[in-house]
């Protein structure tokens, strides 16, 4: 993962559908919550005035972390309680590492980034369009905002994933390329319901 590490920035982003009948099912669920969240962050989420809205900013944020950490040759896996995120929702923090963190909210979702560099990532959330694949609206949602930044036709711009055997998943993360070749910015793609969202951090985001 060397061209990945060699980025100014790094950025890992996450959005959560509030109204989808599975997340809502999940926050009920008995011991979910224990399993995500330490003991302080519990403590927060009971004196919270939305303690629903509040554990899935508390999640976004967690899988926002673990998705740059893993650029970083981590693996937190679903240890979702070993990623502390700060009672601001100013940081978040695994092992030896101090992330930056921002949270948005909005009346259907809420979303998270996390960033490691001094660049100020973009990030954008959208509804899904009707019979549309997430994980394809995703991509072109940030082809589009890239072209944006690079100035180039989003027609030339593509999402990779290279083969990783040790990833969980089998594949590295996304890499942004132009005409075949990575560009110099990171990205991050979510996708969850009715939402999908997109960030990107580097030179001129």
């Amino acid at each position: 993962m060397s061209d990945v590490r060699a980025h100014v920035a790094l950025v890992g982003n996450d959005v959560v559908d509030l109204g989808d009948p599975d997340n809502r099912a999940s926050f009920a669920r008995p011991g979910y919550v224990e399993r995500v969240c330490t003991v302080a962050e519990r403590r927060a989420l009971a004196a919270a005035p939305d303690p629903e809205r509040a554990f899935w900013a508390l999640f976004a944020a967690k899988e926002a972390a673990y998705k740059l950490l893993v650029k970083l040759g981590e693996e937190p896996g679903l240890a979702h309680r070993s990623i502390e995120v700060a009672p601001d929702l100013g940081s978040s923090r695994y092992q030896g590492h101090e992330l930056g963190l921002s949270v948005e909210h909005a009346e259907g979702w809420v979303h998270a980034l996390s960033v490691l560099g001094p660049a100020a990532p973009r990030f954008e959330v959208a509804a899904l369009p009707p019979h549309a694949r997430a994980s394809a609206a995703g991509r072109e949602l940030l082809c589009r905002m890239a072209s944006q930044v690079l100035g180039v036709p989003g027609a030339r711009l593509s999402i990779e994933r290279r083969p990783s055997p040790a990833s969980f998943d089998g594949f590295e993360p996304p890499r942004l390329c132009d005409a075949g070749v990575p560009t110099g910015l990171d990205v991050s793609l979510s996708h969850d319901g009715r939402f999908v969202a997109g960030a990107l951090a580097g030179a001129g985001a």
